[in-house]
C-alpha cells in the first residue's frame, strides 16, 4: 500500500500519536530543572521523559535532558524508580551537608525499616552529624525524618519544609517546642538549625519528610514507650525509611533498669525494643564527654568511644545498639532557642 505523503507519521492515519515525540514543537527539552521535577510532579515529567527516552535511544546513546546512561536502555520492571534515583544521584550538594567518615547509603539493610539514633540531648555535634546522615541518604532514596517531638506538631514541620518563602522562619518560631518552658535540649539551637536544614532539601529537589513521634500519652514510662512505638509503626506504613533522632532511652533495642525505681528495679522497654528486631538498625551516639543541655541547664556529657572512623557497626548488641557514630572529639553545648 502507497503511503499518503500528506499524512504525518504519528497522526491518526499513520502511527499512534505520541510514537516519536517532534523536538522542534517542544514536546522533548534538552534540559528539564529539578524545579520543573518539583512543580509539575515526577509522573507527569516521567511520562514525557519517556516518550523522550523512545526517539532518543534511536539517536544517541543518552538521553540527553535527564543524563540517563545506556544502561537504561535495558528493560527494567520500574523505569520511572529508575529514572527518579537517577535524578536523586545527580542534585547538587545543599549547604550544610557534610561526609561522615565511615558511613555509606549501602550501610543500611535492605529489610531495615527504621534506623534510630540515640542521643543525649542539647549539643551541637550529635544533631550536626545526623544532619549529615540525613544527607546522605536523601540523596539516593526517599526518607522520614522522625524527631521526638509532639506528633500535633507534624502537620506544622511538614508546611515549614516544603516553604519557600523568605520568612518561613517566622512561622517555625512560633510553635510551642520552641517555648521557654521546653527547655529540655530538644528546642536547642541545633535542633532550629536541623530543621532549616530539612527544609533546603526539601526546596531542593530531595524526597524527604518529616514528623514528630511523641504521642499525647498518659501513664508511665512503659505507656510512654509504647505511643512512641506505635506513633512509627504508623510512619513506616507508606514503605519509605524512618531515620529517626531520638533519647539514648528511647533508641535502646533491649530492657533497661528504671533509675527512679531501683530497689527492686521496675524495667524500661524502650520504644525501638517494641519494634521488630530484625527492621531496626539502633546506633548510638558517642564523643570524649563535652556538655550537652537539659531540662536543669548544662551538663557534663559522658566519655564514649574513640578512634578514628565516626561510623561503625558493632559485632555485639549486648548494650541494646546496633552500632555508634563517634564524633571525633568532645560534644559543644546548644542552648534553648528561647530562655
Amino acid at each position: 500500500m502507497q503511503r499518503n505523503p500528506r499524512v504525518r507519521r504519528g497522526s491518526a492515519e499513520g502511527r499512534p500519536a505520541g510514537h516519536r515525540p517532534d523536538r522542534r514543537r517542544g514536546l522533548c527539552p534538552r534540559r528539564v530543572p529539578l524545579q520543573t521535577w518539583w512543580r509539575e510532579g515526577w509522573v507527569s515529567v516521567f511520562r514525557q521523559s519517556y516518550r523522550c527516552y523512545r526517539l532518543s535511544v534511536r539517536r544517541s546513546a543518552t538521553v540527553t535532558g535527564f543524563g540517563v546512561c545506556t544502561m537504561m536502555v535495558v528493560p527494567s520492571p520500574s523505569p520511572q524508580q529508575a529514572i527518579l534515583v537517577e535524578a536523586r544521584l545527580h542534585q547538587k550538594d545543599v549547604e550544610g551537608c557534610a561526609s561522615v567518615p565511615g558511613f555509606s547509603s549501602g550501610d543500611i539493610d535492605a529489610e531495615a525499616k527504621y534506623l534510630i539514633f540515640g542521643q543525649r540531648y542539647g549539643t551541637n555535634e550529635f544533631v550536626g552529624e545526623f544532619g549529615n546522615i540525613v544527607c546522605a541518604l536523601s540523596r539516593s532514596r526517599p526518607i522520614t525524618v522522625v524527631v521526638d517531638w509532639p506528633v500535633s506538631d507534624s502537620g506544622a514541620f511538614s508546611s515549614y519544609i516544603s516553604d519557600p518563602r523568605d520568612d518561613a522562619d517566622k512561622f517555625l518560631l512560633t510553635l510551642p517546642i520552641w517555648d521557654r518552658g521546653s527547655t529540655d535540649g530538644r528546642s536547642s539551637q541545633a535542633m532550629f538549625q536541623f530543621m532549616r536544614l530539612l527544609r533546603r532539601l526539601r526546596l531542593a529537589g530531595r524526597d524527604v519528610e518529616v514528623a514528630g513521634c511523641i504521642p499525647p500519652t498518659a501513664g508511665d514510662q512503659n505507656a510512654w514507650e509504647a505511643g512512641i512505638a506505635d506513633e512509627l509503626r504508623l510512619i513506616s506504613k507508606n514503605g519509605r525509611l524512618v531515620v529517626a533522632l531520638m533519647g539514648s532511652l528511647h533508641a535502646t533495642k533491649k530492657l533497661v533498669p528504671d533509675p527512679r525505681n531501683i530497689l527492686p528495679p521496675d524495667m524500661i522497654d524502650p520504644a525501638a525494643d517494641r519494634l521488630p528486631k530484625d527492621q531496626v538498625i539502633s546506633i548510638h551516639f558517642e564523643s570524649k564527654g563535652g556538655t550537652g543541655w537539659g531540662l536543669g541547664g548544662p551538663y557534663k556529657l559522658p566519655t564514649y568511644g574513640g578512634g578514628s572512623t565516626l561510623w561503625s557497626r558493632y559485632v555485639s548488641t549486648a548494650n541494646g545498639f546496633d552500632g555508634r557514630l563517634f564524633v571525633g572529639a568532645s560534644a559543644t553545648v546548644s542552648p534553648p532557642v528561647k530562655r
